[in-house]
């Protein structure tokens, strides 16, 4: 109840600001499960993404959020769980495949941090790992511009949603190089959508 109304204030909010302009919302999966990638550049990106779908989306948060008693509960509200950034986190890669074994959305930021909105980190692995497990479409998201969300004299948030992308096993059967090159295409179609950022 508390993230449907969250969301409906946010929605009405930015709506009315006119701040989040997004393009390509065909592209989520009206049912069914989806791994949903972005670029990180502010604190605020889970909330814009909010505005991608009406469905719920579960989503990583860095585990330091869950340390601090006030923050803690607002994430779970938020339908997030935690992760370490420093480390292969196999209990965040279990939390992930239910929520897709579950036929939900799992949104991730597959930097690990935040970058400069242009070019982007080097993606961490479980971003490959994770959607390769049962085949489910990636759909990769590029946001521009929301350091800038309350700054009025600066443009709108836009928020650009690209075509869905698949893990496709190699010939030879060698994952690695599978999951390497199913990597390369997830940075690849952020960055493509990136491409065109004009703040």
């Amino acid at each position: 109840m508390f993230y449907k109304i969250i969301k409906v204030f946010l929605f009405l909010l930015l709506r009315c600001t006119g701040r989040v302009r997004i393009e390509g919302r065909e592209n989520i999966p009206a049912e069914g499960p989806g791994f949903l990638i972005a670029n990180h550049v502010s604190a605020v990106d889970p909330v814009i993404l909010f505005l991608v779908t009406k469905r719920p989306i579960y989503f990583m948060a860095k585990e330091e959020l869950f340390r601090i008693p006030i923050f803690r509960r607002v994430v779970h509200w938020m339908k997030a769980f935690p992760v370490n950034r420093e480390k292969l986190d196999r209990k965040a890669i279990r939390a992930s495949l239910r929520v897709l074994e579950n036929g939900d959305l799992l949104g991730v930021f597959p930097e690990g941090t935040r970058g400069d909105g242009v070019n982007l980190l080097p993606f961490k692995t479980g971003s490959a790992y994770i959607p390769s497990q049962y085949d489910v479409p990636v759909i990769p998201i590029a946001i521009i511009g929301s350091k800038y969300l309350l700054n009025p004299f600066k443009k709108a948030v836009r928020v650009r949603i690209g075509k869905s992308i698949y893990y496709q096993a190699n010939n030879d059967g060698n994952k690695r190089i599978a999951l390497e090159d199913f990597l390369h295409r997830q940075e690849s179609a952020v960055q493509s959508l990136l491409k065109n950022n004009v703040e």
